[in-house]
């Protein structure tokens, strides 16, 4: 199973992420940042989801 990365946690490296749950929610994210919230395009995503690189 892949890694999985909770929305606040520190992002480890730069590349894509997509929600675990939603998986057309994508992000592109950068070393040192903050994985954002899934539903911070306002999807409504519940506040289990998590993202994993893709």
């Amino acid at each position: 199973m892949a890694q999985t990365y909770k929305p606040g946690d520190t992002v480890p490296m730069d590349g894509t992420v997509e929600c675990t749950q939603y998986h057309g929610t994508r992000d592109n994210v950068k070393k040192g940042t903050k994985f954002a919230p899934c539903d911070h395009w306002h999807d409504h995503h519940g506040k289990d989801c998590t993202w994993q690189y893709v």
